[in-house]
């Protein structure tokens, strides 16, 4: 009989010697053989979404991880592109589960952007709104995703912290308020007016990522601090909401910053 496997391995002897005796034995299940080598080699974990591993040449993480010296086996990419923090919960929480990284020390975590697109697309697609305005009819909604969207990184943090893990959280940086190529949107265009009002949904991410930091005792990481520097070029953008390798050495050079402070006050 054949014999279909799905893997998630680092170790070559182990998954060879997995499918062949999947393969001769015939042990009942093998048709969907799904499981994880634990790395005892990662320590610091970067998670999150398409900011973790996004289409730049070279995301925030390898570049902080060169900064520290630190060998390319010491990081462990598990960025996922348009994950929710709902479900980013949910995937950390396997990841302690299974013991799939047994030795990390410290996580990376930039996550929230995604839950801020999604209710954009469900509400004001074309961000005629601001949130902002007296007038504006989605106040109530906003809140509630607001309030859930903390909550999830509150629990994120208090997960990774329970297992003696280091938490770095980051804000997100604003995007340029000129009119840009922004694939989210239904046109692929973004105008000056959208940008602005999109900026305030940031804004207001921002705000809940900080009181997340604070509430669970997280290190911030606060890359909006940083929004003079990073919107002062294009350059600096893969496109509008993804920052190029330069903007990722900003965004990578926030995280040492607060890196060091730790370190020295230890």
């Amino acid at each position: 009989m054949g014999c279909v496997y799905h893997l998630d391995m680092r170790s070559k002897p182990l998954m060879t010697f997995a499918v062949l005796l999947c393969c001769t034995v015939g042990f009942a299940g093998c048709d969907s053989l799904s499981f994880t080598v634990p790395d005892p080699n990662v320590n610091y974990i970067a998670f999150g979404g398409s900011n973790t591993n996004g289409p730049s040449s070279r995301d925030y993480w390898d570049i902080l991880r060169e900064s520290l010296g630190e060998d390319p086996i010491r990081f462990a990419n598990e960025g996922q592109g348009g994950e929710s923090t709902e479900d980013g919960l949910g995937r950390l929480q396997g990841i302690i589960a299974r013991q799939t990284y047994p030795n990390t020390t410290t996580l990376l975590l930039w996550q929230g952007g995604n839950d801020v697109i999604d209710f954009i697309g469900g509400t004001d697609s074309l961000l005629i709104f601001s949130p902002n305005s007296s007038d504006y009819p989605f106040a109530g909604r906003l809140t509630e995703l607001l309030d859930d969207t903390q909550a999830n990184l509150e629990q994120q943090i208090s997960a990774a912290m329970a297992e003696g893990w280091e938490v770095y959280v980051a804000t997100f940086f604003p995007i340029r308020e000129q009119t840009s190529s922004c694939d989210p949107l239904p046109l692929n265009i973004l105008l000056t007016p959208q940008a602005i009002n999109a900026n305030v949904y940031i804004s207001r991410l921002n705000d809940r990522i900080r009181q997340a930091a604070e509430n669970s005792g997280a290190t911030l990481v606060d890359i909006e601090s940083r929004s003079d520097e990073i919107t002062a070029s294009g350059e600096n953008y893969f496109d509008c909401n993804h920052l190029s390798a330069a903007g990722n050495t900003i965004a990578a050079d926030e995280f040492l910053k607060a890196f060091e402070t730790n370190a020295a006050e230890q």
